[in-house]
């Protein structure tokens, strides 16, 4: 019997949990939902105001951009004040140790003149034997006077230059403590920003609405880019640069794994076939991109859809291009060679994280990049 009553307890017991477990798993639900349904508000909110979802991820990039700026300069002058402030300490130790040595020296003097200053001033002249000896002792004396009086004033230099000194660097202290406080600030607001924006990824990678406009604003975008390259190749040198004989001996501009090939590809969420111009290869966050081949940059700047991009002509009609940078280290008009660091790996304009987007053009149009890269 008690073994029965023990396995009825259990299976109550158990039934209870697995019922708490339920509920508990369907607020979890709940809440979830909740969460979507209020970021999905929002970024309508945000759509209205900027336009469209890539205008929204740009905003909120630019900002994120204004506050790591910031955060940078507060870091330097946090760094700079760091320095002054060892330097003023420094600075006031050494004037603590001149006040100290001639303070000592200042007491002897003081205490030997009022005990035997007369004294010797009158043996001077008592044990003078003519006229032009006394004259000489009288010199001797206030030239030994002045010399005192020149080490009291020097001495009340020191300190009132250790009071400045000190003043001023409570005040650096201040300051220091100031910068500190608001490069918190700038980094609290800057997780804010980036939360924001992984928000917004979220429901274009997760949402098929959001998800269905970032495309047809993606293809918005690649026209532009089009009419940009048609722009670009008036400018072009059409020289030949050797590249054609570089056909399956370029360097991957970074190293990494490629995610998504060149040409058509069937997308799953829309359930409809898409056209990819170039070649996506997921990198790690500022690894470095290298120019594949000699050249000059056309173009340097941000691009919708694309974020930072840099685009190089190498000649007889040829370009590469690279996109969605973080750091960029060429300018417009530079003459780059193989193997140049042009930028690092970003996320700028990605829907997707860090990676980088590479394109051949070739007479301005897209070509497969793959057969032109060196085999491993």
């Amino acid at each position: 019997m008690k073994i029965v009553l023990s396995l009825l307890l259990c299976l109550i017991s158990a039934y209870a949990y697995g019922q708490n477990n339920i509920e508990s798993k369907q607020q979890h639900l709940q809440e979830f939902e909740k969460k979507i349904s209020d970021q999905k508000e929002r970024l309508k909110n945000l759509l209205e105001k900027e336009g469209s979802i890539l205008d929204v991820l740009k905003q909120l990039e630019q900002k994120e951009a204004k506050l790591v700026e910031e955060i940078s300069k507060l870091d330097q002058r946090i760094k700079r004040s760091i320095n002054q402030i060892k330097n003023r300490e420094h600075e006031i130790q050494k004037l603590e140790k001149s006040i100290e040595l001639r303070n000592e020296s200042i007491s002897k003097q003081l205490g030997l003149m009022y005990k035997h200053g007369e004294l010797n001033y009158l043996k001077i002249i008592l044990g003078a034997e003519d006229l032009s000896q006394i004259r000489r002792s009288q010199w001797l004396l206030s030239r030994w006077m002045e010399s005192d009086k020149k080490d009291l004033d020097e001495f009340h230099q020191d300190v009132l230059l250790l009071q400045k000194e000190k003043k001023q660097l409570e005040t650096e202290k201040k300051n220091l403590e100031e910068s500190r406080k608001n490069r918190q600030t700038q980094k609290e607001k800057l997780a804010k920003e980036k939360d924001d924006r992984s928000k917004v990824l979220f429901l274009v990678q997760n949402q098929k609405d959001f998800y269905l406009k970032s495309i047809r604003e993606l293809e918005k975008s690649a026209k532009n880019l089009q009419k940009l390259i048609n722009q670009l190749q008036k400018s072009q040198s059409q020289s030949g640069s050797g590249f054609v004989a570089m056909k399956g001996h370029l360097i991957l501009p970074v190293k990494g794994k490629i995610e998504k090939h060149y040409g058509s590809y069937f997308d799953q969420k829309l359930g409809t076939k898409l056209y990819h111009k170039g070649i996506d290869i997921r990198a790690k966050r500022s690894e470095n991109i290298y120019n594949v081949f000699d050249g000059e940059v056309l173009f340097v700047d941000w691009f919708d859809g694309y974020g930072r991009i840099v685009i190089v002509d190498h000649g007889s009609g040829f370009f590469s291009l690279y996109a969605h940078l973080d750091k960029i280290f060429v300018k417009k008009g530079q003459q780059v060679v193989v193997g140049d660091v042009l930028a690092t790996v970003g996320d700028t304009g990605s829907l997707k994280g860090d990676y980088l987007y590479f394109e051949l053009r070739q007479k301005g149009i897209s070509i497969d990049p793959m057969p032109w890269f060196e085999k491993n």
